[in-house]
């Protein structure tokens, strides 16, 4: 076979996922019934058939209808069905070939200590059996061993769903280029809460879906990034506000079957809530139609179970060109006693050999998937039919072994070349997912804690070691500036976004990103400059106003950043931020008048705004024209900003004590602040408590409230 002829077969069998015979089973063109063709009578092959030889329905039709009908037949991914003598006939030597080299039915690990749920692999006997059967000339046998096919209640591998749902329209993919990622949003109509237990997907055009990812998302309709298009889909992933389904494999890729409920074990959504889907194509040459269905299964009950997800892998894969054994590993181990339900295999085209272990603390080791021949047309989720205890102390291990040679049929690239970590299908991955369920919650936080720190770190060498070798990949540069801003390392973060807009002007988040960063190290001129290129941008964006006035606070220039505070406000007048930011310039500028005014409406829409009765307090208290200077209110306004904090802000404390020594209300004072006193004492907060003590001292003495503020 070519290998051309074996891309061909390889690309096809993405289109017959889970077949129990693969396409490349064409129909034989021989004419008669000996080699191929039509199949001959009943009655010849009955006189031909001795008692003792293999026959269809006495023998192999049990083993090809638990096999391989349950996805040959209507309805399913397989592009023709086994449901009859003849159907199974004209295809006997493909058959016959197929099984016997292991290449059906699909299925990928070795056989183990350790058993699968839906394990499709045909025993020894049962192969034999088809292949004497075949060998015999493949005689149907006596009418009165004829099976009845098996009949199924639904085109649906799991039955009839309780719901199925499709993209609001069918998108339209393009004929040329690499690889598109889009993101579609679908809407459940459902009236009540309600626990997913299985699901299941069915793309309309599975030959150009690369893989699907699937997560709910909450009923706040949460937003989607970037520009919907008029297919419903973006370009960029959605802020969901949920991760109910965190725990669960809630994916498509080629070769995945469904997997059956098991109770206690499902994740919930609401009325109004969605699923978030993410598709990854390959243009076909062709404009190609792409729409799927999902169906969901519903548990009675809510969940018992709570399971969650470990990765173990690499995002440093760099695979030089012909090299044949190149080898990843990780391990994590576990901080406390889980069960292991399931296991998930994950790699590109160059994925050889998987391997997947625990080691016990007694150091005994399981076995607990072992893949010699990676195909990434049949990807699965493998559950264990009996949960797998693993204690605390267990080392989970993972090897991927990748071939980068000419000789791996499947390669993407011919003659061979390097291939770096990434989604895209000429990159490379190496995954393996373990979904767990901890004894409890707070075994449950440890082992969140403890893998979020490990997955973190793998994610950040993979980040390093992606802008190192590929330094135009300004999509992982900006991953890795996220990690550094969250992790208050600014300038890492900075060098890393200034890249990104240096080389995509065009690109909003990133700038917007690196604006607000150097306005957090107070490089207030250099943010300055974005904050421009972004309001020139979009004008009508009142964040962005209001941010290039804090930079413009920054710089000390007031005017002009009560100018932007403003233009912000002319956008959205419910900014109350912009709004007391502006009242703040405008005292700074003695422009008490219509400081107030604004200070004033941010009271009457927010009575909570402690901030904007502390600022009116001041202006009435520091203002000595006689139509604004009144302690008595500033007392008033002071004391409430004080109780709205607890009594626990500091610069509210010396507001309240000006203005009550400025209004000679020096009961006041020593009531509030010495409650202030003995609540920080009781929170053992001796510094602000000492710092109260100070204020008492100074305060009470004196008589002009104005000198306390200085």
């Amino acid at each position: 076979m070519t290998r051309d002829s074996m891309r061909q077969i390889c690309r096809a069998v993405m289109i017959a996922a889970w077949c129990g015979v693969a396409v490349g089973c064409e129909r034989e063109s021989t004419p008669t019934g000996g080699e191929g063709g039509a199949a001959p009578e009943t009655g010849e092959v009955e006189a031909g058939a001795s008692d003792g030889a293999v026959t269809f329905n006495r023998d192999v039709a049990p083993i090809i209808y638990q096999h391989c009908t349950t996805c040959h037949r209507e309805g399913q991914s397989a592009p023709f069905t086994f449901l009859s003598y003849r159907d199974v006939y004209k295809r006997r030597n493909q058959i016959r070939q197929v099984i016997r080299s292991g290449f059906m039915p699909p299925w990928q690990p070795e056989a183990g200590d350790l058993a699968f749920v839906g394990d499709r692999r045909m025993t020894a006997a049962e192969i034999e059996t088809v292949h004497g059967w075949v060998q015999a000339g493949g005689p149907e046998g006596s009418a009165a061993d004829r099976r009845a096919a098996p009949t199924f209640e639904s085109a649906w591998a799991l039955g009839e769903p309780d719901l199925v749902v499709r993209f609001p329209r069918t998108f339209m993919l393009q004929a040329d280029g690499t690889d598109v990622f889009r993101f579609f949003r679908v809407d459940l109509p459902i009236k009540q809460r309600r626990y997913v237990a299985a699901f299941d997907f069915r793309p309309d055009n599975p030959a150009v879906v690369h893989h699907v990812v699937m997560q709910p998302s909450g009923s706040d309709r949460v937003q989607l990034l970037g520009p919907v298009q008029p297919s419903g889909a973006t370009e960029r992933m959605p802020i969901t506000a949920v991760d109910t389904a965190d725990g669960f494999m809630t994916g498509w890729v080629p070769g995945r079957k469904p997997l059956p409920p098991v109770k206690g074990l499902s994740w919930p959504v609401d009325p109004g809530s969605s699923l978030e889907v993410q598709l990854h194509m390959l243009p076909s040459g062709k404009v190609e139609p792409v729409q799927m269905s999902i169906a969901l299964y519903f548990a009675d009950e809510p969940p018992t179970m709570f399971p969650m997800k470990l990765r173990l892998g690499s995002q440093e894969q760099d695979i030089p060109a012909g090299a044949t054994d190149e080898k990843i590993e990780d391990w994590f181990q576990l901080p406390v006693d889980v069960e292991l339900l399931a296991i998930m295999p994950h790699a590109h085209y160059l994925g050889k050999e998987i391997r997947a272990d625990a080691k016990l603390p007694d150091n005994r080791r399981i076995e607990l998937l072992h893949i010699v021949h990676w195909d990434f047309n049949w990807q699965e989720e493998y559950r264990f039919v009996e949960p797998i205890a693993l204690p605390a102390g267990t080392t989970l291990h993972v090897s991927i072994t990748y071939d980068n040679s000419e000789d791996n049929t499947r390669n993407p690239n011919q003659p061979p070349q390097r291939v770096l970590f990434g989604p895209n299908s000429s990159d490379e991955m190496g995954d393996v997912w373990f979904q767990v369920v901890p004894r409890n919650a707070q075994d449950a936080a440890v082992l969140k804690g403890q893998y979020a720190a490990k997955d973190l770190a793998a994610w950040v060498r993979g980040w390093q070691k992606r802008v190192q070798v590929a330094p135009d990949d300004y999509e992982t540069r900006n991953r890795l500036a996220i990690h550094y801003a969250t992790r208050g390392k600014l300038h890492l973060a900075i060098e890393q976004w200034r890249e990104v807009v240096r080389a995509l002007p065009g690109s909003i988040g990133p700038r917007v990103k690196l604006a607000r960063a150097l306005a957090q190290v107070d490089e207030h001129a250099e943010a300055l400059v974005h904050y421009e290129h972004l309001v020139a941008q979009r004008p009508g964006h009142a964040g962005w106003h209001f941010e290039m006035g804090l930079a413009q606070m920054g710089l000390g220039e007031a005017e002009q950043a009560a100018e932007q505070f403003g233009a912000a406000l002319a956008i959205d007048e419910g900014m109350t931020d912009a709004r007391l930011y502006l009242a703040s310039m405008l005292t700074a500028q003695d422009r008490h008048g219509e400081a107030t005014v604004h200070l004033e409406r941010v009271i009457s829409e927010r009575p909570n705004a402690a901030t904007a009765y502390d600022m009116l307090a001041n202006i009435f208290l520091l203002d000595n024209r006689p139509e604004t200077y009144d302690p008595k209110r500033a007392v008033a306004l002071a004391v409430k900003a004080c109780e709205l904090t607890g009594l626990r802000d500091f610069l509210k404390l010396r507001t309240l004590a000006a203005a009550c020594m400025a209004a000679g209300d020096a009961a006041t004072a020593e009531r509030m602040l010495g409650g202030a006193q003995e609540s920080a004492r009781e929170r053992w907060d001796e510094d602000l408590a000492d710092r109260i003590v100070d204020l008492i001292e100074r305060a009470v003495p004196k008589r002009d409230g104005e000198a306390l503020l200085n």
